[in-house]
């Protein structure tokens, strides 16, 4: 749990020049591979220091029609069953907003959020969420996804979601006792002339939720690693005195987007490096992803989204640590040996 004390209280190991994991928690998307094992890849990420999991559902796909809780596939009740098993804490993203959509039930769709009828009904969907996961360690609730990159255009819009937010985040926390709430903006969100909207919205959240992949405007390319340090630094001055969780962290290593496997291993360690600079602030990283993406995996986001540049899928698809196949990038082994300085995993290999 947070505890509220100054960047500076954080004491480093002699030698090693890295701050010991303490109360830091370490995460990553586990997707599995061309192998199709989930145990298999859960068990290799928990070795290498992975302790928990983040959990992300589109609004729509928890309440199918109206009033009506039929998933496709229930992972809430997949959720219940498995990782208590395996006493394993689980963060749940429900996402009205993800990044450049609004996934909200059809017959929501022309109501604005903050709409006494959608609080009305998002609140009834977290009642029914809550009747899935009674087994589960849910340490924290994030509504909503990257929700600057759809309302930063429209201001008015922008005052709709918050609303929503300040609405819902009370709610929450009634449903789900000792479960820390969170709203996930982009790293972005953070600097230039609007942050007092980010500051506004957070003044209902338990903990400031982040999105962080260092790319330029249009994805034209990588920002080098260098930049994290700044980067954390600026979210954690920008709200003070709030913990933070990056939800999403990533880096790609395509050479069509000015980066490489070697490039993506140095920003993971980058990525440590300042983690242990914030140690009492920033509670958990959570890496995007282990596997890389297959071609119809990539052809299913470039639908969602509505992107199907081969920038789009250059970033998307070679965001994972290990290759579909299962090879090991030279991040994985980085990554590995980060959190085993740390306290996170097994002994460095280095």
């Amino acid at each position: 749990m947070y505890s509220g004390e100054h960047d500076s209280m954080a004491s480093q190991t002699p030698g090693l020049g890295i701050t010991p994991k303490g109360s830091r928690v370490l995460s990553m998307d586990v997707n599995v591979g061309k192998n199709g094992d989930f145990n298999k890849a859960l068990t290799e990420a928990r070795h290498a220091g992975v302790a928990t999991v983040v959990l992300p559902l589109d609004w729509n796909q928890i309440e199918t029609a109206r009033n009506t809780f039929v998933p496709k596939i229930n992972f809430l009740a997949i959720a219940n069953s498995y990782y208590p098993a395996l006493k394993m804490p689980v963060h749940l993203m429900i996402r009205p907003i993800h990044t450049n959509q609004k996934v909200v039930p059809a017959d929501l769709m022309h109501l604005a959020l903050d709409n006494p009828q959608t609080i009305n009904r998002f609140e009834r969907m977290l009642d029914w969420v809550a009747s899935q996961i009674q087994n589960v360690d849910l340490k924290s609730l994030v509504i909503g996804s990257e929700v600057d990159i759809f309302f930063w255009g429209d201001p008015a819009k922008w005052k709709t979601w918050t609303r929503f937010y300040s609405t819902i985040a009370p709610y929450a926390r009634r449903r789900f006792p000792g479960t820390l709430v969170s709203c996930e903006t982009t790293q972005a969100a953070f600097s230039g002339p609007d942050i007092e909207r980010v500051r506004r919205l957070h003044q209902s959240s338990d903990v400031v939720g982040v999105s962080y992949y260092p790319m330029e405007n249009g994805l034209r390319g990588v920002k080098p690693p260098s930049v994290v340090s700044r980067d954390f630094a600026t979210v954690v001055h920008t709200i003070p005195q709030k913990p933070i969780i990056y939800y999403q962290i990533g880096y790609p290593s395509s050479p069509a987007l000015g980066s490489s496997p070697k490039q993506q291993a140095a920003f993971v360690r980058a990525a440590f490096r300042a983690w242990d600079e914030h140690a009492n602030r920033i509670l958990m990283l959570n890496f995007q992803w282990m596997h890389e993406i297959p071609k119809a995996g990539l052809d299913q986001y470039a639908e969602y989204y509505d992107n199907d540049t081969r920038k789009f899928r250059e970033f998307l698809g070679s965001l994972g640590f290990q290759s579909w196949s299962g090879k090991p990038k030279p991040a994985w082994d980085v990554f590995k040996n980060e959190a085993a300085d740390r306290g996170f995993g097994q002994t460095s290999t280095k």
